[in-house]
């Protein structure tokens, strides 16, 4: 296993056995990383307090050579302070779970993460317009093709459109019903 450097954003966390946890994080380059991060949920551990959501952090990673074998988590930095308030933030859950659920790793795939952390964390909008944002932008990224006459209801026919344009302060009614559209264009990619 060779020592490497890495800096990118946590992801994911999976519990493993008593102390341990499985992360996933995404880079500069839009590769997503995985590794043991050993006794990080101790009390007394160094990398357990670094590891949080929307946090640039720097990742010292012994990285494995085989695929079938998981990378092992050195030591973690995070670079700026952390935000501890945004842990729970529904909308970053769903960033996240986006982001794993993709197979996309490219630079403008990192670039669509900033951009939507950015997002989440001036809290111009609702948590729930947010979250409409990010799916908008997700399809964007992915090129496709949205049928807005598929969908009879005048209110969330107006707030795609509206998400189209970029006017998402305008965005007021029938929330839920356009994430549930945008959800099943979603799910057609994934």
């Amino acid at each position: 296993m060779a020592e490497t450097i890495k800096t990118g954003y946590l992801i994911n966390k999976v519990p493993y056995k008593v102390f341990d946890e499985i992360i996933s994080f995404i880079d500069k380059t839009g590769t997503i990383y995985n590794c043991m991060s050993l006794g990080s949920k101790r009390i007394t551990s160094k990398n357990g307090r670094q590891l949080f959501y929307a946090t640039p952090i720097e990742f010292e990673i012994f990285q494995s050579r085989f695929d079938n074998k998981l990378s092992k988590l050195k030591k973690a930095h995070a670079l700026e302070e952390i935000d501890w308030k945004i842990e729970t933030n529904k909308a970053l859950i769903l960033l996240n779970e986006i982001i794993i659920k993709s197979k996309i790793t490219t630079k403008e795939f990192f670039t669509f993460y900033k951009n939507m952390l950015k997002i989440i964390k001036e809290n111009k909008y609702s948590v729930d317009v947010i979250r409409l944002i990010i799916m908008w932008r997700f399809l964007e990224l992915n090129a496709a093709q949205v049928d807005f006459e598929q969908y009879e209801s005048n209110n969330v026919l107006n707030n795609l459109q509206l998400l189209e344009s970029g006017k998402y302060n305008k965005i007021e009614s029938d929330i839920p019903q356009t994430f549930k559209f945008l959800k099943n264009y979603i799910k057609i990619i994934l």
